[in-house]
């Protein structure tokens, strides 16, 4: 037993997005469970890898991402240009020479650090970030937002604001639910064409790339153009 649950915690670290990924795509708030978002980011992952991207597909991302010699960062230590680090579950490059800069978002947008790349190639990383991570936290919210956000008890449905609850309605779930579905299959399709584009292009990189012929998987569903962004909400 001891150690099915050892592989499987494995498997779960073994994904291709991070979990600090997910709560800065979707918004969560951190006052979530990391622990719950990483066993549903895994989840996430072994579903869309056998109904939509195909396991080779999904193997081959795994294999081609992007790998770094990067330390913890220490405030104390002097970081030069390029130097990588580890912070928050995220790695990020220097673009300076500093000493206690944290490499945080903020920063990132002052050009002191940059977030390193999943992948080394441009076409898989404009695929990673236009459209697989949104899609991956679009799932995970889904999936997490019923069982953190929405409660069901004797006085009806429920929601987190802040530090407090207010009253909302069975139909707000139902609504909020059906529309971060749509935006889950809106991005599945332009991923979808994407990847054609790509190997249309005489990328190799996605050759193992097959459309499921799954009937259940969003590439299979109907078309949908309409616009749908995330909502800041806490968990």
């Amino acid at each position: 037993m001891l150690w099915k649950q050892k592989k499987r915690r494995q498997a779960m670290n073994n994904t291709i997005v991070s979990v600090q990924e997910v709560i800065n795509t979707a918004q969560i708030s951190t006052r979530s469970s990391q622990l719950d978002i990483e066993r549903l980011l895994f989840q996430v992952e072994d579903t869309l890898a056998n109904n939509v991207l195909g396991r080779e597909f999904y193997d081959t991302l795994l294999n081609t991402k992007a790998t770094y010699s990067a330390t913890r960062f220490l405030e104390a230590s002097a970081y030069v240009i390029n130097n990588a680090v580890k912070y928050a579950g995220l790695i990020y490059i220097s673009q300076a020479n500093q000493t206690g800069v944290k490499p945080t978002l903020a920063n990132v947008e002052d050009g002191l650090w940059t977030l390193a790349t999943k992948f080394t190639d441009a076409s898989m990383e404009t695929f990673y970030k236009m459209y697989l991570l949104e899609l991956i936290a679009c799932e995970v919210v889904i999936n997490i937002v019923t069982h953190r956000t929405y409660r069901l008890d004797e006085t009806g449905v429920t929601r987190s604001q802040n530090q407090n609850t207010i009253s909302t309605g069975v139909n707000d779930l139902r609504h909020y639910i059906d529309e971060m579905r749509n935006r889950s299959r809106t991005i599945t399709n332009n991923m979808h064409e994407y990847i054609l584009r790509q190997k249309a292009n005489g990328s190799t990189l996605f050759n193992t790339y097959k459309e499921t012929d799954n009937s259940n998987s969003p590439l299979k569903r109907k078309r949908s153009t309409r616009k749908i962004t995330f909502k800041n909400i806490n968990l």
